[in-house]
């Protein structure tokens, strides 16, 4: 059962940690020199995009199985993409560019995962 939970509830969770105690996103972790000498601040909000991306190839590589748990996987991915969803337009703390890209990832996971559900289905079934 604990492989139908959505892996990208790790990254809104957090998200939500951060701004219901008021720490924000905008907080710089660390900053890389680069060959040209150029500094490349890394706020966490940059990390939560990119282990939502990473999150989100896992979660596509998810919906490949054809068992039951996979129906709770979307089921509760759909939940937790409304979840965002009502989060980004009526929370003022959530209206942010990073929460939108979290949005747009949680959106991006719901549709993959119908997709290559029905994909996979498809092979299964033989019509003749």
């Amino acid at each position: 059962m604990v492989a139908a939970v959505p892996l990208l509830i790790l990254v809104v969770g957090a998200y939500n940690f951060m701004a219901l105690t008021g720490a924000g996103v905008d907080w710089q972790l660390f900053s890389l020199a680069l060959p040209s000498g150029a500094l490349l601040p890394v706020r966490f909000g940059d990390l939560l995009v990119t282990a939502g991306i990473i999150l989100l190839y896992l979660e596509i590589w998810k919906s490949t199985r054809t068992d039951r748990s996979s129906i709770i996987d979307h089921l509760l991915s759909m939940v937790l993409f409304v979840v965002v969803l009502i989060e980004f337009l009526l929370f003022e703390s959530f209206g942010t560019t990073v929460y939108a890209i979290i949005l747009c990832l949680t959106f991006v996971d719901v549709i993959a995962g119908f997709t290559v559900s029905i994909s996979s289905a498809r092979r299964d079934v033989e019509f003749r």
